[in-house]
């Protein structure tokens, strides 16, 4: 790593720091899947020691947990927050949905969903992480935000289970589509040619509305 880099990091306070460790992580698990990168890898690529890791982070599976957080907290907070106003519901449902769009696709969510399907499996301790931390607080956000536009005469009454299929159906097979196919270009550009931001609203608005 260049000294700029191990500089950088060492300058740092302990939850920029941590940040810091977090991101840098995060591109080496990206790159090569969980199994495929060792704390040791991490260190060296921090600049810094394995021991020096444990300060921050207790295990691989905190580290890769914290690295996803981390980058997802955006669009996840984002929800949340407009879950908690009482602002024009149609408004605030579109707007969530297309914080759900830039959580898969923005950000490192949906480039990881084989690893992270992978990696559920072999170590059931990040799947319940990964649950808590991740998929039940993007379901109780979205689905607060629909409850409230259901209230209106604009929106379908849907039950929550059917809410969480509508949404996160449709992002998670494109992200899928998106990771199988991102090497073949052409089919990566006929499979996905409909999934940019303004295309899924405009097509979750159409499945949730009554007119």
């Amino acid at each position: 790593m260049p000294a700029t880099r191990k500089k950088e990091t060492s300058s740092l306070d302990g939850t920029a720091r941590r940040r810091a460790i977090a991101m840098i992580a995060l591109e080496l698990f990206k790159a090569h899947g969980y199994a495929g990168t060792s704390l040791a890898d991490v260190a060296r690529k921090v600049g810094t020691t394995k021991g020096a890791l444990y300060h921050h982070f207790e295990t691989k599976e905190e580290l890769f947990i914290s690295a996803l957080a981390i980058d997802t907290s955006h669009p996840l907070e984002a929800i949340e927050h407009l879950a908690a106003q009482t602002a024009d519901p149609a408004l605030r449902w579109r707007e969530a949905l297309g914080h759900a769009h830039d959580a898969v696709f923005k950000r490192a969510m949906g480039h990881m969903l084989p690893v992270l399907a992978q990696t559920g499996n072999q170590v059931p301790a990040v799947a319940r992480d990964y649950h808590q931390q991740f998929i039940e607080r993007f379901r109780k956000g979205l689905r607060s935000i629909y409850a409230d536009a259901a209230r209106t005469a604009a929106y379908r009454t849907l039950n929550a289970e059917d809410v969480d299929q509508i949404v996160f159906g449709p992002l998670l097979a494109n992200a899928l589509t998106q990771s199988l196919m991102a090497n073949t270009g052409d089919l990566n550009s006929a499979n996905l040619g409909r999934t940019d931001r303004a295309s899924f609203i405009a097509m979750i608005e159409r499945l949730t509305r009554c007119d």
